[in-house]
């Protein structure tokens, strides 16, 4: 049973009913809509190739408001943000998906200018690009570099520290118009200063749109909406 948190927030687990074959055992549906909300219902996902589920009958809803997803590694916590942003199709169960923007943990960055970088999915003047930076911290360094946003960078960001590629990522992603965006382990690669920074800009993310973040960083966890806990799918030895 669900246990609330204190802010009555909604905790959740991944089932771990057994699951004795591979087989499909009813068709993947996708759909799209409008409302701002991604959910995935009774969803199970296993790799091609794969003996196991890695993750089974995952029920979880991406709403306004910041959804936190944690648990042990392995337990199919970037799984399931890529079954939300349409990256991946459910083995089995219903993906309810939303135009989406997701930062992974190395964000992809081409051999092109830091404008072109940021730009990449949506359109945005010069001020509203010096606006993100500020925001993620970024700006003194950028109007520090010769060419300033014009500055080329090098294959996947060569160029910049990770952290630095780190926070570009998240300068994109306020620049995105996507009503869902998901996140996963947004500050791994940065320094304390950093972190407080990019913690900052998901809280301000999540106040008008779905953000749903892949973190054990207690300071997000607090500031959750929806904390969803995914646990080991078990699976049953046959005998």
């Amino acid at each position: 049973t669900p246990t609330p948190t204190p802010a009555d927030r909604s905790v959740v687990g991944a089932s771990a009913r057994p699951e004795l074959t591979s087989r499909r055992e009813q068709p993947a549906e996708r759909s799209r809509h409008d409302t701002g909300v991604a959910r995935l219902e009774g969803v199970t996902y296993r790799y091609p190739g794969a003996t196991r589920d890695v993750l089974h009958d995952l029920t979880l809803t991406a709403a306004p408001g910041l959804t936190v997803i944690t648990g042990p590694s392995g337990t199919g916590k970037t799984t399931a943000l890529e079954l939300l942003c349409g990256l991946r199709e459910p083995t089995t169960g219903t993906a309810s998906l939303v135009p989406s923007h997701l930062v992974t943990q190395r964000p992809f960055l081409t051999a092109g200018s830091i404008r072109a970088n940021l730009t990449l999915a949506d359109e945005a003047d010069d001020d509203r690009l010096w606006s993100v930076l500020r925001q993620v911290g970024l700006e003194d360094l950028v109007r520090g570099l010769p060419d300033g946003l014009g500055t080329p960078l090098g294959d996947d960001g060569f160029g910049l520290s990770a952290g630095q590629r780190a926070r570009l990522g998240m300068a994109r992603a306020l620049l995105s118009t996507a009503p869902l965006v998901a996140l996963d382990e947004p500050t791994a690669h940065l320094d304390p200063a950093s972190t407080a920074l990019v913690d900052d800009v998901v809280r301000s993310l999540a106040r008008d749109r779905a953000v749903i973040v892949v973190t054990h960083r207690a300071s997000l966890v607090e500031h959750a909406d929806h904390l969803v806990t995914l646990s080991p799918v078990v699976q049953e030895v046959a005998r």
